[in-house]
């Protein structure tokens, strides 16, 4: 270091030590050298504290707030460094709270940066800081209260002397009622003049009524006005009767609120209820004509099918295609319920499976005899549900009875906590009910799978005997083949 360099430094401090005013010096690599008396008492903090430390180590950016306020600084300081020109900057730059350890005070500050020469080089720089955190408070302050002003357009403060025709409005009173701001006691007839005729003579009404009332008695309507450029607006107007002396005429002070955008929002609200209503309303004929038409077009294709059974000529193609019938006709049976219940989503399944047993019966040589608890599934589920019942009941039908035209075949559906249980059992000479290899068997153990079940099969004493509890003791003495299927409930 210089002589000069040194000379220099030790005048800057003597400066420093004197001025009234928040200087800190720094070297170019930005390490605290010295600093004023005002900028100490103005950070809270000690010479001793910051002296040689690097200026963002002394004070470090609050770890809650971004970096862009040192980033400020830093590009402040290298101007007055690279470049040799004073920067002026105003910066959010939080700064330790010592009364509060680990905390940090938000504050704002007007920082300018001078480089600091020996000769013609620059050796720092001299950092001038003015906390104007209050100003800034303030004029966010004044900026709030005035944007809560304007907000506050479409309420407006009144005094008014029926008696005597006289008013005393506020600003707001005079442009809303767009007339020319009258300070004072002024005439009320240009005001009164703007309510539309019907309007004006029933609020002359309702405050010519509370004249002879006792202070504090309030009147409040809703009156509308007319403009000159033809708007009309509607005003909520609330005010209460003052009188200081009982031979004083009645005066009201109040307030009037605009509500004509609340009007306007209510009625526009109201047109889209109603168009959403109307849409729902088409959409729910179009549902219901497509539910129809799907409907009776299954029953097409399932009678179709039950034609082609009657004239097929061998016993098999027969079979084939009156099972093909009955589960279309199961499928058209769902898909009935579904669009009829009004729910798309979702079916409870007891009462259909109850239908569709008695439909199986009226095509079978023996009775159905269907016991379900209510349970509810999805739509997707239900139209598996149905084709297992019906494949399981029909394979019954088909291989259990043989000759035998008084066979029976039990539907038992109980909820066993989150499962449905399903039972078909027949009093058959318990014989498996179809072949591995069967049709039957295939749809059976696809709608298994579909509906996430487990199935399990075999003598119907052996199976309700492990299940009797769940199957409410069900007599198991005359029967034969028993299908247990354990199917999850997709909706609790």
């Amino acid at each position: 270091m210089t002589s000069d360099l040194h000379e220099m430094q030790l005048s800057v401090r003597s400066f420093l030590a004197a001025t009234p005013y928040s200087y800190v010096l720094l070297d170019t690599k930005l390490v605290i050298q010295a600093a004023s008396g005002a900028y100490l008492s103005m950070t809270g903090v000690m010479e001793e504290e910051i002296l040689g430390m690097p200026v963002f180590e002394a004070f470090p950016p609050s770890p809650e707030n971004p970096d862009d306020g040192m980033e400020r600084v830093l590009a402040s300081m290298e101007a007055a460094l690279q470049k040799g020109v004073t920067d002026a900057i105003e910066v959010q730059y939080p700064i330790p709270d010592r009364d509060r350890p680990g905390r940090f005070s938000n504050r704002w500050w007007r920082i300018s940066h001078s480089p600091l020469y020996d000769g013609d080089a620059i050796v720092g720089v001299l950092q001038n800081s003015l906390d104007i955190t209050e100003m800034v408070n303030t004029a966010r302050d004044a900026s709030i209260r005035e944007r809560l002003v304007d907000n506050l357009s479409d309420i407006a403060f009144w005094e008014f002397c029926p008696s005597q025709g006289t008013a005393i409005v506020s600003a707001a009173q005079s442009r809303m009622f767009d007339l020319p701001v009258a300070p004072g006691l002024t005439s009320a007839s240009p005001f009164l003049g703007r309510f539309l005729p019907d309007d004006r003579e029933r609020l002359i009404a309702d405050f010519s009524a509370l004249e002879d009332a006792a202070p504090g008695s309030e009147v409040e309507g809703e009156y509308r006005i007319q403009l000159p450029d033809g708007t009309i607006r509607s005003l909520l107007l609330q005010g209460d009767l003052v009188r200081e002396n009982p031979t004083d005429p009645a005066s009201f002070v109040g307030v009037s609120m605009d509500v004509t955008r609340a009007h306007d929002r209510e009625a526009a609200l109201a047109r889209t209820v109603e168009e959403r209503d109307r849409l729902l309303e088409q959409k729910q004929l179009l549902l219901d004509e497509v539910n129809h038409r799907v409907k009776n077009s299954l029953q097409i294709v399932s009678s179709i099918l039950n034609l082609d059974a009657q004239a097929a000529t061998g016993e098999e193609a027969r079979s084939r295609l009156r099972g093909a019938a009955s589960r279309v006709r199961a499928v058209a049976s769902v898909h009935e319920l579904i669009y009829k219940s009004g729910q798309m989503t979702t079916v409870e399944i007891s009462q259909y499976l109850k239908d569709l047993c008695h439909t199986l019966e009226a095509s079978a040589h023996g009775s159905v005899v269907c016991r379900m608890e209510p349970m509810v599934f999805s739509t997707d589920k239900a139209i598996s549900l149905a084709l297992l019942v019906n494949e399981l009941a029909a394979n019954a039908f088909e291989h259990a009875f043989g000759d035998r035209t008084d066979g029976r075949v039990d539907v038992i559906g109980t909820r066993v906590e989150n499962d449905m249980l399903l039972a078909v059992i027949d009093n058959g000479d318990g014989k498996v009910a179809s072949s591995p290899k069967g049709l039957g068997t295939k749809v059976i153990a696809a709608m298994v799978m579909q509906l996430d079940g487990t199935i399990q099969e075999g003598p119907a004493k052996e199976l309700i005997q492990t299940h009797s509890q769940e199957l409410d003791n069900f007599d198991a003495s005359k029967s034969g083949h028993c299908v247990l299927v354990r199917i999850p409930l997709d909706i609790q």
